[in-house]
């Protein structure tokens, strides 16, 4: 038997598109077992975070939406609750703080061209 996340009832302002929603689907699939976060995860996490949703809300709206997304879809999966699951979506959670607030790297050459453009 299987428990299930309980939801509030409460729906965020802002959700996640059905391709955004995939994404989480996957990189909850490819959870390790391990306490850390795998450079293909991080990659989706960025995807996610490049998406138009994140780009058309506040980052607490943003990020309400994919904890909802998040519970939802393990909960979809059948991941069981307790503390693998918490620990995973914890996990996971951090990392996407971690990919929206990473600051955007421009390359020496990039920067140097659009010097050069002015």
């Amino acid at each position: 038997m299987s428990a299930k996340h309980v939801d509030n009832g409460c729906q965020p302002e802002v959700a996640l598109t059905a391709a955004e929603r995939r994404l989480v689907q996957t990189v909850l699939f490819m959870r390790t077992g391990r306490r850390r976060i795998s450079p293909e995860q991080r990659s989706i996490l960025f995807q996610i975070c490049s998406s138009s949703t994140r780009h058309s809300c506040a980052p607490e709206e943003f990020l309400v939406a994919f904890k909802h997304a998040i519970f939802g879809e393990a909960d979809a999966m059948g991941i069981p609750l307790g503390i693998e699951r918490n620990d995973l979506i914890s996990d996971l959670i951090s990392a996407l703080i971690e990919e929206m607030y990473k600051p955007a790297v421009i390359s020496a050459t990039s920067a140097e061209t659009e010097l050069r453009s002015r």
